[in-house]
């Protein structure tokens, strides 16, 4: 596929996922131009995990502009990205007055250069974008703090959602443990903490990080040492 049947394609996509209470207030022209901005950014995700930026769109950059920063993200689709975006932005007080999310199939080569832009469903690889409008203008030095923030946001949606099952089998892990060596305490303690561990895993929870500690003798008391190469998720960064 050319790079003109790529953005149309991809401009299907974008505009498949705006809802109507959400409708832009952008002419043709100018959603046009940011379409074509946006998808540009996109193209050249290459082979980057994340992509983010945070900037202020005028003509002569973009061809258009708007009332406040933008944010825009593109990354792997998985779940939990916009809630987690959106919680981040409420936290650091800022408000969000226009948001879009397609999610793209593509196909890209080993490089990372674009091929191909297909429909997500049923595809192999789909991948999220995320365009955010914001009420405030932000300076170069805040932009740049805030898309260190958003970078980190989605590493850690990225580490949650990768090690989503070895944290699962790490609590099934422990319920096996407390039948199994659970005689040394309690028979009524140790129902107890089964039934809850089943609980957690009877999708009642959202596991975001696990990491296993050690009791050592500091000299001055106990302590707990984090175990080097047991974390997950989110504590997989020893």
């Amino acid at each position: 596929m050319g790079r003109s049947e790529s953005l149309t394609a991809f401009a299907r996509a974008y505009m498949h996922r705006v809802p109507d209470d959400e409708a832009p207030t952008l002419s043709s022209e100018q959603l046009e131009a940011e379409i074509s901005c946006v998808f540009r950014f996109f193209e050249d995700r290459g082979t980057a995990p994340i992509a983010v930026r945070v900037f202020n769109p005028t003509p002569d950059t973009c061809g258009y502009e708007t009332p406040g920063s933008v944010i825009e993200t593109v990354t792997d689709d998985m779940p939990f990205l916009v809630d987690s975006v959106m919680a981040r932005l409420g936290q650091l007080g800022y408000t969000t007055v226009r948001h879009f999310h397609p999610v793209v199939g593509t196909v890209r080569e080993e490089s990372g250069d674009l091929a191909d832009v297909i429909p997500g469903k049923g595809a192999r690889k789909r991948e999220s974008v995320q365009h955010y409008e914001l009420e405030e203008v932000l300076s170069d030095e805040e932009a740049a703090a805030l898309e260190e923030e958003i970078a980190g946001v989605l590493n850690d949606v990225h580490a949650a959602v990768r090690d989503f099952e070895p944290m699962r089998f790490a609590v099934r892990r422990m319920v096996h443990y407390a039948y199994e060596d659970g005689s040394a305490f309690d028979p009524d303690d140790v129902e107890e903490a089964i039934a809850f561990l089943e609980w957690l895993l009877d999708d009642n929870f959202i596991l975001l990080g696990y990491r296993e500690y050690d009791i050592v003798d500091t000299g001055d008391g106990p302590a707990i040492s984090a175990k080097i190469g047991t974390g997950l998720g989110i504590l997989s960064d020893d």
